[in-house]
């Protein structure tokens, strides 16, 4: 069950860094596709109520095989994908931040699964 959370949170951290880096950039290349794949601003705050519950759960049921590290990890990814859609939201700051976020994030996820697995 913890391999499908983190499979899902990484899902979830690569669909935020999709929608955050390469649909700006596809809408700018061809604008009519901004009318086609509208995303209402509430996709964020939607993503962010899937990433963190899935994320607290993968990372702290693997707690007890790796060092916390991975947890801090996942706790500042997750702090700032949260202030990136709240705080940030429609701010200059809201793709930096919720990149970062994701990323870490995403960090935390690889890691969790590869000490679990003795990869690492």
């Amino acid at each position: 069950m913890i391999d499908a959370a983190d499979r899902l949170a990484l899902v979830t951290s690569a669909a935020c860094l999709i929608h955050c880096l390469a649909l700006p950039l596809l809408f700018a290349a061809l604008p009519i596709l901004s009318h086609v794949l509208y995303l209402p601003e509430s996709f964020h705050l939607w993503m962010v109520a899937v990433a963190v519950p899935t994320s607290a759960y993968a990372l702290l049921k693997g707690r007890r095989r790796h060092l916390s590290s991975t947890i801090v990890f996942g706790v500042v990814g997750l702090s700032l994908l949260v202030i990136g859609t709240t705080i940030a939201g429609e701010t200059r700051y809201e793709v930096p931040i919720t990149v970062v976020g994701a990323v870490i994030l995403s960090i935390a996820h690889v890691l969790n699964w590869r000490r679990r697995h003795g990869k690492a």
